[in-house]
């Protein structure tokens, strides 16, 4: 399918079904030629006599012959018994070879089988349960009809246009009609209200590519007058235009509405609003004009709204109601050049991201946690990060798939916050992004981006506080332990990152965030890690730590677990003087994992807001400090499982206890 998408110049983003495709370039499925091979051989094998081998072959008898347990295999006879009553066929229609009634000729021909499947269900040709519960063959008539539209709507080259037949005008009971991708066939006897005048149980209508040319008031009269019922409108390509008609109110019940590729420049896009029961509304490439329609934004119901390419519609985004009906808005390709500011976070948008590439004066743009799936990032993140104005730019948390393409003019970008993390990308980070001079925040964490990254790339981002690459494929390197973060850093993270070795950022006094977790650093802990609020450590090959410990200021999370650190624990030294330099301020301390001996000092309850607990898997010894179960209001989670600990613990807690 993507080689006849290619042939006929359409991408994903056009949505053009399948099996339109493959009847445009002449293409069927592969099911619909077994279907044909299958139906064929069968009439080959009826138009033998009864002697001939392949027919004594229907009437062999095997005695003993039992079907094995479970879901029986389906024979030749019972296949072909289901695909003749899917075509409404009999047997008696295979000895005329040459017959258009012949067995195999609606798909040798070029009916496929969803399009008679489809037909077949509008037309209510469907096999019907009488009464009596007996299934009966559509009636003689309706055959001939079914058979007559696909005769009268193949396409002949001696011919400029085919003809619809007019009694298809006479089947009320008809509910879904499809003449869609019928190339060459035009409506003029009957003309659109002719045809559907009596088809008032349609609810239904697909007429893309028929060829109408009627204006808005002809073509809106034709529909509202005759069709009550109606629930799905597709007229994408068929030459019509506006104004609409306010007659059009009268289809009460209609919830799709695709009018794609027609020249609706005249109408009124708030008038659209009106329809309280809609669902889906394409105007795809229809020159539209004007101001953005605020009031179809409101419409309650509203899914799906795609007014992409139509460059000259113009203004702004309206604000968008607090609700989880609207989860896709296709607006590449349009004209919101006064666009500024643009928040659509913390929706169910899907589909491919915007373009905005006219917008020159957006600077904010934020997408984060859609749970669309977002999609094709490619491009279009390629495109937003080449506007010019553009500050902002987040797509955290919404299912982003693709790679990320380099962009023009990044040494010139005012980008100064990039926040791509929690998606699905891949392929390597595009080198653009370490030109963004400007960039004070970097976040492309748990994606699944690869390759090496050589830690001096950063001296590109002269601006950067923010760097976070952690949780993807990816490998740090660096010839040396230093760093060459051009100004102070206020948060890095690089779990995950294959770093072997510890950085050296004693001269990083604002750092606050240090996540160096789950990577293969060896050796001893550095005595500037102290003055960071949020240390993570775990998950490495650390064996010590550096002596001594200056704690000037205390973290207030600190994670050591899985590593290799031995020795007494670290930071809880016996005498209080020296536990006193800390503050109150720790919350989080993990020191599982380990080969830790000794015991825990009584002085660790002197950290009043301590509330998570770990020194699981150790080899601590002697008794529990009893002041650990007194302090049971603030402690959430303790845990000293796995040591070698002894002791009594209490019977009861207290009434406030929090573990």
């Amino acid at each position: 399918m993507r080689m006849l998408h290619w042939m006929c110049g359409f991408i994903k983003a056009d949505r053009v079904r399948n099996e339109s495709i493959r009847e445009k370039v002449g293409v069927v499925s592969v099911e619909d030629k077994m279907w044909e091979v299958r139906l064929r051989w069968f009439g080959h094998v009826m138009r033998r006599g009864t002697d001939a081998p392949v027919r004594r072959c229907e009437r062999l008898v095997l005695d003993g012959f039992k079907r094995g347990k479970g879901r029986p295999k389906k024979y030749w006879r019972e296949v072909i018994k289901y695909d003749m009553e899917q075509l409404q066929l009999t047997e008696d229609m295979t000895q005329d070879r040459k017959s258009k009634d012949n067995v195999s000729y609606l798909l040798i021909k070029g009916l496929s089988r969803e399009r008679v499947e489809r037909t077949s269900k509008g037309m209510d040709l469907r096999p019907q349960k009488s009464q009596h519960g007996v299934y009966g063959h559509c009636l003689g008539d309706q055959k001939a009809l079914l058979l007559k539209l696909k005769n009268d709507l193949t396409f002949d080259s001696s011919m400029s246009a085919k003809l619809i037949p007019m009694e298809l005008s006479t089947l009320t009971q008809l509910v879904s009609l499809d003449l869609s991708y019928n190339y060459f066939l035009k409506l003029e006897s009957p003309d659109l209200k002719t045809l559907v005048g009596n088809l008032s149980n349609l609810g239904e209508l697909y007429l893309d590519d028929v060829n109408l040319n009627l204006n808005g008031s002809e073509w809106s009269w034709a529909l509202s007058s005759s069709l009550p019922q109606l629930r799905t409108l597709s007229m994408t390509h068929c030459g019509i235009s506006g104004p609409l008609d306010p007659a059009l109110l009268n289809l009460s019940f209609l919830g799709v509405l695709r009018l794609d590729h027609n020249n609706m420049s005249v109408i009124d896009l708030e008038f659209l609003a009106n329809f309280t029961k809609l669902t889906t509304l394409s105007l795809l490439s229809c020159n539209l004009h004007g101001s953005f329609p605020t009031k179809i934004i409101q419409v309650q119901t509203l899914q799906e709204l795609d007014l992409s390419d139509n460059e000259n519609l113009t203004s702004t985004l309206p604000e968008f109601p607090q609700r989880r009906a609207l989860r896709e808005v296709v607006l590449s390709h349009t004209g919101f050049t006064d666009l500024v500011h643009l928040d659509l976070s913390f929706n169910g948008f899907t589909g491919p991201i915007p373009f905005f590439h006219k917008a020159k004066k957006l600077n904010y743009i934020n997408l984060s946690n859609n749970n669309g799936p977002l999609s094709s990032a490619q491009t279009q993140l390629a495109v937003l990060l080449s506007l010019p104005s553009l500050q902002f730019l987040s797509v955290q948390n919404s299912h982003l798939s693709g790679e990320v393409h380099e962009f023009s003019d990044a040494s010139s970008s005012v980008i100064d916050t990039l926040d791509l993390s929690n998606n699905h990308l891949n392929g390597s980070i595009p080198r653009s992004i370490f030109k963004l001079k400007r960039l004070s925040q970097l976040s492309l964490s748990s994606n699944s981006f690869s390759g090496t990254i050589n830690i001096e790339a950063i001296k590109g981002l002269p601006r950067l506080t923010t760097f976070d690459l952690s949780y993807n494929n990816l490998r740090i390197e660096s010839d040396s332990t230093s760093f060459p973060f051009p100004v102070q850093m206020s948060n890095l993270r690089l779990a995950s990152c294959q770093l072997q070795k510890f950085p050296d950022l004693k001269n990083q006094s604002l750092l606050f965030d240090l996540d160096l977790s789950d990577n293969k650093t060896e050796g001893e802990i550095p005595s500037w890690v102290w003055t960071v609020g949020y240390l993570n450590l775990s998950h490495n090959l650390l064996k010590s730590l550096e002596e001594p410990y200056h704690m000037s200021t205390t973290p207030s999370v600190i994670d050591l677990s899985s590593n290799r650190i031995k020795g007494n624990p670290p930071f809880l030294p016996a005498d209080t003087n020296r536990f006193a330099k800390w503050t109150s301020s720790i919350t989080y301390f993990s020191l599982a994992n380990n080969k830790l001996t000794g015991s825990i000092p009584p002085s660790i309850c002197n950290l009043d807001e301590l509330q998570f607990l770990d020194m699981s898997n150790n080899s601590i010894n002697n008794k529990i400090p009893p002041c650990l179960f007194q302090n049971a209001d603030r402690l959430v989670v303790l845990n000293l499982g796995r040591n070698k600990l002894s002791g009594i613990i209490p019977d009861t807690f207290p009434p406030n206890c929090n573990l």
